[in-house]
C-alpha cells in the first residue's frame, strides 16, 4: 500500500472516461481500485496503473479472494465449502461433468457386484474418481482461457485442447483398469 494516498472505490470509474476522472478535484491524488488494478490520480489525464498485490481481491459480490487468514479447522471448512462450489459450478455449467459424474453414479452399484475384494473394488472407485478430477482440471483450465477474452489464440487453443488429451487419458485409464479387474 502506498502512504499518504487514499483509497476510493466508485461506479463511476465504469460510467466516465479516464481524463474525466483525472481532472476531478476529488480523485486528484487518489487510487481507484478496479479488479486488482489500481489507477493512481497525480493530474489532468495523468494516471498510472499499479498491480495491487497488498489487498485481497474482491470476487462480484464483494468478498475476498484467494488467501484468506483462516487457519486450522476453519481453513478446512472453508476449503470444503470452496470445492463444493466448484462441484456444483461444474455441474451445472458442464455437460461433459454432468455426463461422467452421472456414468460414474451407475457405474457404482457394480463396482460392488463385480469386484471380489476389497482391492477391486476401491481400484474401480479410484479409477471413476480419477476422470471425475481430470475433469474438473480441464473444466478449470477452459473457464480460466475464457476469462481472458474471446478472440482465438494459439496457446489458449492449445491449453484446451491438452486438457482435453488429459481427459481422454483419463476414460483409457479407466476403461483399461475395469477391463483388468472384470476379465
Amino acid at each position: 500500500m502506498y502512504s499518504g494516498i487514499g483509497h476510493h472505490t466508485s461506479d463511476l470509474v465504469e460510467s466516465m472516461q479516464l481524463d474525466d476522472l483525472a481532472g476531478m478535484p476529488r480523485f486528484q491524488n487518489r487510487v481507484v481500485i478496479m479488479g486488482f488494478l489500481r489507477l493512481q490520480f497525480s493530474g489532468k489525464i495523468n494516471a498510472r496503473l499499479i498491480l495491487d498485490t497488498t489487498e485481497p481481491h474482491l470476487d462480484q459480490r464483494g468478498e475476498p479472494m484467494g488467501k484468506t487468514n483462516a487457519s486450522g479447522l476453519t481453513r478446512v471448512i472453508n476449503a470444503a465449502g470452496y470445492s463444493w462450489k466448484g462441484i456444483i459450478y461444474a455441474y451445472r455449467n458442464e455437460a461433459a461433468f454432468r455426463q461422467e459424474a452421472w456414468l460414474s453414479l451407475f457405474l457404482l452399484p457394480a463396482v460392488f457386484y463385480f469386484a471380489n475384494s476389497l482391492t477391486e473394488q476401491l481400484v474401480l472407485i479410484t479409477s471413476l474418481l480419477f476422470v471425475l478430477v481430470i475433469e474438473l482440471i480441464n473444466s478449470a483450465i477452459e473457464a480460466v482461457v475464457d476469462r481472458f477474452g474471446d478472440e482465438h489464440h494459439p496457446l489458449s487453443g492449445a491449453a484446451k485442447d491438452m486438457g482435453s488429451a488429459a481427459v481422454l487419458f483419463a476414460i483409457i485409464i479407466a476403461i483399461l483398469t475395469w477391463l483388468a479387474v472384470l476379465i
